[in-house]
């Protein structure tokens, strides 16, 4: 084979290797990445926001507690009335609040845009899962993991401290209390659970999660929703 002969095949084999190494699990992983990413800004550009508007509308700013409902509120219109405590903004002031409130409530709706393409990703690619665990948890376990095949690979006793391993490496250089979960601290069985009992649910929990795992990663049946009464009766 001359060396042109050879350089074609190993280039050919290079581009089916990159193809095959971007699987589904790369963009659950980079949606929720951008997800989160977005999570930080808006919390920073919602302050800025309430700032801004503090002074002119302190009342505004009280009353409405959610960042995202106080985005929308503003980007309707900076209303002030006679009675408010604060200042009245001259007209271009308030043309780019109102301006600066519709662009971070774009930023709120693309949010949720990519929430919606990790349900739908997730109801197709590990439909189990989603339902056992919800959308983020699953997508952050198979982040965490790197993909569902390796999640599927993983005893349910590291499936249960996916997110808390800088808790677990602290539990093993210093002696520190060892942690009871990961990223499942935010399923509503474990969550609303008594701190005694969350270690419990949450070992119970991991093991579902493992089976539903396989399952998703073999195109197994679906039985997430029956593992979920279960475990709801259980411990509901």
């Amino acid at each position: 084979m001359d060396f042109q002969s050879l350089r074609s095949e190993l280039l050919t084999k290079t581009k089916q290797q990159l193809h095959d190494a971007v699987t589904i699990d790369v963009s659950i992983s980079q949606a929720l990445s951008a997800y989160d990413d977005l999570q930080v800004q808006l919390n920073h550009l919602s302050k800025r926001l309430r700032d801004w508007t503090g002074y002119f509308v302190p009342e505004l700013e009280r009353r409405i507690s959610t960042n995202a409902h106080f985005v929308q509120e503003i980007s309707r219109g900076l209303a002030h009335e006679d009675s408010a405590m604060g200042g009245t903004p001259a007209q271009p002031t308030q043309q780019i609040i109102e301006r600066f409130a519709k662009q971070i409530n774009e930023l709120y709706s693309f949010q949720e845009e990519l929430l919606m393409y990790l349900e739908k990703t997730l109801q197709e690619f590990a439909p189990n899962l989603q339902v056992l665990l919800g959308t983020t948890i699953t997508a952050r376990v198979i982040s965490a993991a790197g993909s569902l095949e390796h999640l599927s690979r993983l005893p349910s006793s590291t499936l249960q401290l996916l997110g808390a391993e800088k808790a677990l490496f602290r539990h093993l250089r210093t002696g520190a209390r060892s942690p009871k979960h990961g990223f499942i601290i935010n399923h509503p069985l474990v969550s609303q659970a008594s701190s005694k009992m969350r270690g419990k649910i949450a070992r119970a929990l991991a093991d579902k999660m493992s089976i539903c795992a396989k399952l998703d990663y073999f195109k197994g049946e679906f039985l997430a929703k029956k593992y979920l009464q279960d475990l709801e009766k259980r411990f509901g």
